[in-house]
């Protein structure tokens, strides 16, 4: 009777032991899986910016725009990236030696004009022009902090350091201050595609690439703007 017991314990403790350790490898797994994905993002975002395989990518959006999706509840033809983007020419280039005063009066003009309120840095690097990245309202405004470093006791304020914020952001330069570029896409990728590098970026804009060319800028709000479109059709 002890030994049948003793037997059962053995067993139990065997078996707990098995499900502990197939935990431990399901949770090993996950993370993989994760850091897997994590790379597969990049290698994309890379794919895309380098353009590899260019002389396929057409084939490939015309196969998908003429795949019917049997979930759409829309007949018309869903738009791509190409269709929303910004032509570079219609935006406002600085350099990134750009004092942030000469840009803050560049985007006062294009807030009187309904332009979109940002400013391309563009540097000349080997002789090509490439976008290092935007500078807009929250740019500025988020730079203008006593230290980005997290402060162990809350924060000091005083009348007229505002003022000493603005003139001290003010004399910086927008490759201080600017969004750096962090992702892209290619013009014939899908609206659901940039939604994603928007949103897991957190960022507001994204560069739209074609055989390693960035041919137009892609701002979030004109993906809202889709989504008042359908609003308005199915209402």
């Amino acid at each position: 009777m002890k030994w049948a017991m003793r037997r059962r314990h053995i067993f139990a403790n065997n078996t707990m032991s098995l499900v502990s350790q197939f935990i431990d490898k399901c949770f090993q797994i996950k993370a993989l899986y994760i850091v897997a994905y994590d790379l597969l993002t990049e290698f994309y975002t890379l794919y895309l910016y380098l353009d590899i395989g260019e002389e396929k990518t057409p084939d490939m959006g015309k196969d998908m725009e003429n795949t019917e999706n049997p979930h759409s509840r829309d007949t018309m033809r869903e738009k791509r990236v190409k269709d929303l983007m910004l032509d570079l020419g219609t935006l406002e280039h600085i350099s990134p030696e750009t004092k942030v005063a000469e840009a803050v009066r560049m985007l006062r003009e294009k807030w009187q004009s309904l332009c979109p309120a940002f400013l391309l840095v563009v540097d000349e690097i080997r002789n090509k022009e490439e976008i290092l990245g935007v500078l807009s309202m929250d740019d500025i405004l988020s730079h203008m902090q006593p230290s980005a470093e997290p402060m162990e006791e809350l924060p000091i304020f005083w009348q007229g350091q505002f003022h000493e914020e603005c003139e001290a952001i003010l004399e910086k330069q927008a490759g201080e201050v600017m969004l750096q570029v962090t992702h892209v896409i290619h013009q014939s990728g899908t609206l659901m595609e940039a939604l994603h590098l928007t949103n897991s970026g957190k960022v507001d804009w994204l560069p739209v690439v074609e055989k390693g060319e960035v041919v137009g800028i892609l701002i979030k709000e004109d993906l809202f703007k889709e989504v008042v479109a359908m609003a308005e059709r199915s209402g």
